[in-house]
């Protein structure tokens, strides 16, 4: 099967795939859809170098992403991507695995970000979302019950500030941010058409005057 360009495992009920699949060289498109066992994916990914599409909807279990993600660079569908407890932003790899996925396009989410200060800027990794013109919505997802007030105010801030996306977008959800404010490139959202807003019970609402695109804005515990 190593010529396999197309292979689709949707609900699948093994907690983790075998790791012959990374002899996929020639795969392009692996659908995991509602794969709601999945926990992991192989350590050595980075081997299946024509991957185009990762397809993760619905794979609620999935508990972080390989270090040799980030190598593949020609990854144009990646619409979830998981933080480990352990490398939430900058540590050991965290967003820094997307900084050179700049093909990505469609739809991404981001699970359990922290409400803490990030290390990227010590990678020399930046803001890994401002380079991806070609998205087109993004989920900004914080872990839920954690202790904002042991926090920083300001590192709670610059939890935000890293995730600057380009202003190309055209939906942003953002759910459980701890802040009391959104950060400065919230302005730069010229072209955002569609805006959510969950659980952010601390933050005070942004202006939305500067948005002249928006035709929908949901609104929920907050």
């Amino acid at each position: 099967m190593k010529y396999l360009r197309y292979l689709d495992v949707s609900g699948n009920r093994m907690e983790r795939l075998p790791d012959w699949i990374v002899g996929l060289s020639n795969l392009e498109t692996l659908d995991l859809s509602w794969y709601q066992s999945l926990m992991e994916l192989p350590r050595d990914i980075k081997k299946m170098f024509n991957l185009r599409h990762l397809i993760f909807e619905g794979c609620s279990r999935l508990t972080g992403m390989p270090r040799g993600i980030g190598e593949l660079n020609g990854v144009r569908t990646l619409n979830r991507f998981v933080l480990s407890e352990n490398n939430c932003l900058g540590r050991g790899g965290g967003l820094a695995k997307l900084g050179t996925l700049n093909e990505l396009r469609g739809d991404l989410q981001i699970w359990n970000l922290r409400h803490e200060k990030d290390v990227m800027s010590e990678s020399n990794v930046g803001r890994p979302l401002k380079d991806k013109h070609h998205l087109h919505s993004l989920e900004l997802i914080w872990k839920e019950g954690e202790d904002v007030k042991a926090v920083d105010e300001e590192d709670i801030i610059m939890s935000m500030e890293e995730l600057q996306p380009h202003s190309n977008l055209k939906q942003l959800s953002v759910l459980h941010y701890g802040g009391v404010r959104f950060t400065s490139w919230f302005s730069s959202l010229i072209n955002i058409v569609h805006l959510t807003l969950w659980d952010c019970e601390r933050c005070h609402l942004p202006p939305l005057d500067h948005l002249p695109s928006l035709k929908s804005l949901e609104l929920r515990w907050l």
